[in-house]
């Protein structure tokens, strides 16, 4: 059953730490979707955490930076800003500054979408499991298969 495999593959998901959950597939994929393709690439083996913890540190020490330029207290200062490196520091510090904010807010919306798709799963295979055994009826041609009628069974 497709849903069956999905549903065992959400639940084996590796997070990538140290104290993994035991038999987790390192591999595995919350679906075919948009959101399991930014999971599978940036949130498996945490790159997001990484990126987050870049723009902190570049958001820190920009703000640092131009603080002592304005000082006048770090001459490393005077070769990182020149006439034209103000603006590209500035939009170096708005991209490091919204980073952990939209990798937080993406992973969230990751979240959501698994949830989701875990209950799909396990919607179907409820569906699966009541009608699929109403429809069921024996193969043709097989020997020595008898069937078990409710009176016999005492129900």
């Amino acid at each position: 059953m497709r849903y069956y495999k999905q549903l065992r593959g959400l639940c084996s998901l590796s997070n990538h730490d140290v104290d993994d959950i035991a038999h987790a597939d390192r591999e595995a994929r919350i679906s075919s979707g948009v959101w399991s393709h930014i999971y599978h690439h940036l949130y498996r083996k945490h790159l997001d955490r990484y990126i987050a913890y870049a723009g902190a540190g570049l958001s820190g020490f920009t703000v640092a930076s131009a603080v002592a330029l304005n000082l006048g207290t770090w001459s490393l200062t005077v070769n990182l800003y020149g006439p034209s490196a103000g603006v590209l520091w500035l939009y170096t510090l708005i991209a490091a500054s919204l980073a952990p904010i939209i990798l937080v807010y993406v992973g969230r919306k990751i979240v959501h979408y698994a949830a989701e798709h875990a209950v799909e799963c396990r919607e179907e295979i409820e569906k699966a499991m009541q009608t699929g055994s109403l429809s069921a009826t024996l193969p043709e041609g097989v020997a020595n298969v008898v069937p078990i009628s409710p009176t016999a069974t005492g129900a």
